[in-house]
Parts: structure tokens; C-alpha cells; sequence
């Protein structure tokens, strides 16, 4: 299954020039830090949103015309066991794949904020990817409204989702956001996690072109992966991976950690055919190959990209090549299949992570722009262990 390729809707909105009139005589108090809007806001914004706001000491002018700080964090949410962070910071230019082809998207007349959802998984700190994710919002002091579908792109802290938009003029927002279930393959223990399309909501108000209060925040603050990755601990051989997880080794190339470990088969939870359905392994198939390509920048997995196996047995000469599906666990994304490999022998295998099919910035546009191969050998006795293995960066 190959990983998803995100599709470009543009959603026609109608582009409106409002006027700023009364925003002033709003009277809103400023509060500490994330404690909440309480009763003042209750009387400022006609209660229907008491306590969902807080005021910024420091308006933020999210097109970074007007003020130092350009990059106006609305607010995060805990949602299904999900932490949802939208941002609104200046417009960029997106480097994306069309028709085929990479090219330029630079932002469009108007669209002068760029607007960002990032989604972390708090127990692996993981992003996780192949959701379809949109933006709804609502000016409500003028009833104007823009719904969109963000991009999934990677950033310095890894996968977030994005467009370029221009926002509906001055006024109190109500903006939700939609997360379709990922269409990753889970581990039968996992097959109800994240089962269900769920809605993230926030509130923030916009004087004047600067947003002056933010929605108060709910849940575990984002957590950022360990950076650098750490080494994993070399395994203790022999081992057999048909009853234990065996680490292969690990090999870096271009800022990405591509590491291989073989465990026990394991039947899948998988969406195919427009259905979810459990996959177990054949007789024959007694291994569990996985991979875990990992970001060096950010510590997070690297998602939307065709990863490849390939093993060779050099001392019968049989080799199988893999494409590995896009995969959940505990330690987050990785990529895998169930497996018999080919029996007792040495051998010489490679993982190749295609170029990743995300957006970029601009600065980010030559990131993982060719195919990026780990080399591995590895070597199975008789009775199944694997006795000797190591990972081998490809230059």
C-alpha cells in the first residue's frame, strides 16, 4: 500500500474588505497567561464564549507587517487522544508536487497568513500523517465563513498541515478543525486508535488586523521528540525473531536515521478497499519487518514517502524486494509487512525511502529530494537466530 498522495482543493471563498468599526469599545481585560477569559469576556463577547478566550498583552499582526512577532499560536486542544495546535503566522511559498511535476506554489492575492495545524501524538511525541484535515472558520461579528484542505507539509519540527489563505477582516472567530481517521495500518490492539472523524475547536478575535486574544488551551502541552535521536542499543545476539523483536541496526544518510528491526508477525488492521479488515499473516510468513525512517532535525518519523525492503540470501542466491505499508504503534509511524524471509544464510538486505510526497518551504525545497538508501547484512543459522547483523550508511 503505498503511502498517500495528498490532493490540492481549493475551495472558491468570497475575499471581502471589512471595515473596522466599534472593535475598540469591545473592553477586553487582560488575563494572566493560560488561565482563561472569565467574566470579562462574558460581558465582551455576548457569553457565548466565556472563558474560551485570552487576552494577549502583545497583539499579533500574523501577516508580520506590523509587529515583531509574527507567529500568533491560537491555541492547542486534546482531542481523541490527539494534541491539535493551529497557528496563523505570515504566507510563504509552498514547494509542491503537481501533475507529477515539483514546482513553486507562491501564495495567492490576498492570501497573506499562512495557516498551520500541527497534530502530536503525546505518548510517542510522533506527528501522525495520512489524515485528511480541514479548516473551517467563521467570522462571527460578520457571518463570513471559508472552509479549506490543508496540505500535509514538513517543517523544522516535522509534519504539520498547511495553506495560504487570507483571513475574513476583523472580528470574533469561531474556527473548527476536522481530522478524518488516518488510513495507516494499525496492530490488531490498536484497531479502534484514532477510529472516527473528530472536530478540534477554537476561538480568537482580531482587531484591527492583529489578533488580540487567543482560545484558552486545553490538555497535555505539544511535546517535542528527543533531538538528536539517540542510538539505539545494539541487540543481543543470537535472538530469534520470531519470538522476540531483534534490532538490525541502524544507518544514517542526509539527516535521516532509517533503522530495521524484525519481529514476530503480527496480523494487521488495514483499510483496503474502501473497508477496514484484518490481514493475519500466511503460514509462511513468520516475521514482522519494520522500518522507522526518523527525522535527525526534529526526532519525529517520516511519513508519506514509499518505502522499499529488499534482502538477498547470498548463500542460496534468492532475493525479495517489498513495498512496505505506512504503519502505527506505540513508538509511532513506521513502515512494515509480515514476511518469511528466505531461510538460513547470509545475507545483504536495503531499505530505500522514496522522495516523501509532503509540501515543503522554500528553505526546505531540496530536503529528501532523491531516494534514500540504508544498507544492512545480517545473517540467519539454521535453527532460525539471527547470529550477526550491522547497518550500513550508502553514500
Amino acid at each position: 500500500m503505498k503511502s498517500s498522495v495528498f490532493q490540492l482543493r481549493i475551495i472558491p471563498v468570497l475575499a471581502a474588505v471589512l471595515v473596522w468599526v466599534g472593535m475598540s469599545t469591545m473592553g477586553c481585560t487582560s488575563v494572566d497567561g493560560g488561565g482563561g477569559g472569565g467574566g470579562d469576556h462574558a460581558d465582551d463577547h455576548g457569553g457565548a464564549h466565556a472563558g474560551d478566550l485570552v487576552h494577549l498583552d502583545e497583539p499579533v499582526d500574523p501577516t508580520g507587517a506590523r509587529t515583531a512577532e509574527d507567529h500568533a499560536v491560537i491555541g492547542h486542544k486534546e482531542v481523541d487522544g490527539r494534541i491539535v495546535e493551529l497557528i496563523l503566522e505570515p504566507a510563504k511559498s509552498m514547494f509542491m508536487l503537481m501533475g507529477g511535476n515539483w514546482m513553486e506554489m507562491a501564495p495567492a492575492a490576498g492570501a497573506d497568513i499562512h495557516v498551520e495545524v500541527k497534530i502530536t501524538d503525546p505518548g510517542s511525541k510522533d506527528r501522525p500523517p495520512h489524515s485528511a484535515i480541514e479548516f473551517h472558520a467563521e467570522n462571527e461579528t460578520t457571518g463570513e465563513k471559508m472552509e479549506e484542505e490543508l496540505h500535509p507539509m514538513w517543517g523544522g519540527s516535522g509534519l504539520h498541515y498547511a495553506i495560504n489563505h487570507g483571513l475574513l477582516g476583523d472580528g470574533q472567530y469561531h474556527a473548527e478543525i476536522h481530522l478524518e481517521e488516518p488510513r495507516f495500518a494499525r496492530s490488531l490492539g490498536d484497531k479502534d486508535k484514532w477510529m472516527g472523524n473528530v472536530e478540534a475547536e477554537f476561538h480568537f478575535v482580531i482587531e484591527d488586523g492583529l489578533v488580540t486574544e487567543v482560545s484558552v488551551s486545553s490538555g497535555a502541552a505539544p511535546a517535542s521528540p528527543t533531538t538528536p535521536v539517540p542510538a539505539h542499543e545494539a541487540a543481543t545476539l543470537p535472538a530469534d525473531p520470531t519470538s522476540d523483536e531483534v534490532f538490525m541496526g541502524e544507518a544514517t544518510t542526509d539527516n535521516m536515521r532509517i533503522q530495521l528491526i524484525l519481529e514476530p508477525a503480527k496480523a494487521m488492521w488495514m483499510y483496503m478497499g474502501g473497508m477496514w479488515m484484518e490481514m493475519a499473516p500466511a503460514v509462511d510468513e513468520t516475521i514482522h519487518v519494520e522500518v522507522k525512517p526518523i527525522d535527525e532535525g526534529s526526532g519525529t518519523r517520516i511519513s508519506y514517502a514509499t518505502v522499499t525492503f529488499t534482502a538477498t540470501n547470498t548463500s542460496t542466491g534468492e532475493s525479495i524486494t517489498e513495498e512496505l505499508h505506512s504503519m502505527w504503534g506505540g513508538s509511532g509511524l513506521h513502515y512494515a509487512i509480515n514476511h518469511g524471509l528466505l531461510g538460513a544464510g547470509d545475507y545483504t538486505a536495503s531499505v530505500t525511502v522514496d522522495v516523501p510526497e509532503f509540501a515543503r518551504s522554500m528553505s526546505d525545497s531540496d530536503k529528501w529530494m532523491t531516494p534514500i538508501q540504508a544498507d544492512f547484512t545480517f545473517a540467519i543459522d539454521d535453527a532460525g537466530l539471527v547470529t550477526a547483523t550491522e547497518g550500513h550508511t550508502t553514500p
